[in-house]
């Protein structure tokens, strides 16, 4: 599995641990809570926006493709069983439109352990911390589309300087890899330490003619 994925599977063994623990103590407003937030944060506006070309255009039978709908058949399991004692109905009306290999409807279940390699805080801080990153990023890409430099966010190579040098940030950051373009949503990421601002500009110019397209649009200091 890829990062991405790992990272979704450690936020629905957070959800399912509050969830349980909410049940418990009758605070089904945190249910609806987390359930909400997991539904229209975490995987619609995040984890299928960035999987959604392995999913629709990897190959049928690939790991990568087979990963993310590993990861989506345990969401839906997670949502249904976080809803069924709220909406018994829906929740197994969804149940009866899953394939044909399922596991028992929601009411049948209860809740059991997942397993315990889900559970990643490591990765958990790093994604956060490039999150962070991503939402500086946002307006400056806004800016670039506004002012015709780029298309879109797709289009644009992105430089990230990080300080300090070597610091938490920096390394969270070069630690994922190509998977960080996918995070951001840009085509390209250069992620360097503040000492190095201001060099490798035309090796990037290089970059961005070679991969068709955009232009540096983020050359600001993130601070960890």
């Amino acid at each position: 599995m890829r990062l991405a994925d790992r990272h979704m599977l450690h936020l629905l063994a957070e959800h399912s641990s509050l969830v349980r623990e909410s049940y418990s103590t009758r605070q089904l407003h945190r249910v609806v809570g987390s359930t909400l937030a997991l539904a229209t944060e975490r995987l619609s506006a995040e984890y299928f926006d960035s999987t959604k070309d392995r999913l629709y255009c990897g190959d049928a039978g690939g790991d990568s493709r087979r990963a993310v709908q590993t990861v989506l058949h345990a969401a839906l399991d997670a949502l249904l069983l976080s809803i069924g004692p709220i909406t018994p109905f829906l929740a197994e009306e969804v149940h009866e439109h899953r394939g044909a290999q399922r596991p028992p409807p929601p009411v049948e279940r209860v809740w059991e352990d997942l397993p315990a390699s889900w559970t990643d805080f490591d990765l958990a801080r790093r994604w956060a911390l490039a999150e962070r990153v991503r939402e500086e990023l946002a307006p400056l890409l806004h800016e670039a589309r506004v002012g015709g430099r780029i298309g879109g966010a797709g289009e644009a190579l992105v430089e990230v300087r990080c300080s300090p040098e070597g610091g938490e940030l920096h390394v969270a950051l070069e630690s994922l890899g190509a998977e960080l373009n996918d995070l951001l949503g840009v085509c390209g990421t250069r992620v360097v330490g503040a000492s190095a601002a201001g060099g490798g500009g035309e090796d990037a110019a290089a970059a961005v003619a070679a991969w068709g397209g955009g232009e540096i649009v983020a050359e600001g200091c993130a601070e960890g």
